[in-house]
């Protein structure tokens, strides 16, 4: 809800205006001449929600389907494979994660508003899982940190017109802002497991009488939030409405064992 006052003019409400991560929407209001008691309230129309300040494409994921989403290795970047334009990874996950042709190396990160782009490699490698009977992890292209969707609020991907305000490369642009605290309690304990109990064999290894590689992906954390007034006693007041935290962790254990094949010169 935006309102905007002004002594001698009415009180002008405009209600139904989406906030989205890294959109600018242009509202216009109208103050009428009256008493300040006096509000005018409008809904938003379509036209409100209309990004006519530049002209980036790309879409937004909300909490509600960050959550619902599918995703083994739950980090939020990794589902930039399924924005459109996005290139998916391959089965090694060594490569994929180009946004509308430019290199994975050019796709920016940021993470509330920080730049979290890796500069040496363009890569977190420790995401990663190689191992074809787990396929666990994004393609090489992620944000130089871990973005758990646990703690993860809003994700968007530009995959075309990215402009100079936040990229700085010529591939796309991925943003995550990051869960916040409100005036009421909140938090999650959680955890992710899987291993090659789970899964069957692959055709090629069952083929040849080789066994399962062996692999243990588990992932657990936690994370809490809310008003810093409920935590000071009589000193709260001031705090009240003003202030709020917001505390996650997460621990990731992965163990591996590939079986490689090569080549070698026989006598």
């Amino acid at each position: 809800v935006l309102t905007v006052g002004k002594p001698g003019f009415r009180t002008s409400t405009v209600s139904g205006i989406s906030v989205q991560v890294m959109k600018s929407n242009a509202v216009n209001v109208q103050l009428q001449i009256g008493a300040v008691s006096q509000t005018v309230t409008v809904a938003a129309t379509a036209g409100a929600e209309l990004q006519t300040t530049n002209a980036t494409v790309g879409n937004e994921l909300s909490t509600a389907s960050l959550e619902n989403l599918p995703q083994l290795s739950r980090d939020a970047t990794a589902l930039m494979f399924l924005q459109p334009g996005v290139a998916p990874p391959t089965q090694d996950t060594t490569t994929g994660g180009q946004i509308a042709g430019a290199l994975s190396e050019q796709v920016t990160y940021t993470l509330d508003g920080g730049d979290a782009t890796s500069d040496l490699e363009g890569t977190s490698s420790y995401q990663n899982s190689s191992d074809p009977q787990l396929s666990i992890g994004p393609a090489s292209s992620a944000s130089v940190i871990p973005n758990p969707i646990s703690t993860t609020q809003e994700f968007r991907v530009v995959t075309a017109g990215a402009n100079g305000t936040f990229s700085r490369s010529g591939g796309g642009e991925v943003t995550v802002l990051t869960k916040r605290g409100t005036n009421a309690f909140h938090g999650e304990l959680y955890e992710y497991h899987d291993d090659d109990a789970l899964n069957a064999n692959t055709w090629q290894f069952d083929a040849l009488g080789l066994p399962k590689p062996h692999g243990v992906d588990n992932r657990f954390g936690a994370n809490i939030g809310g008003p810093f007034s409920a935590l000071f006693g009589p000193a709260r007041k001031p705090l009240k409405n003003r202030a709020w935290f917001f505390f996650g962790w997460e621990q990731h254990r992965f163990q591996e064992r590939t079986t490689l094949t090569r080549v070698v010169a026989a006598e």
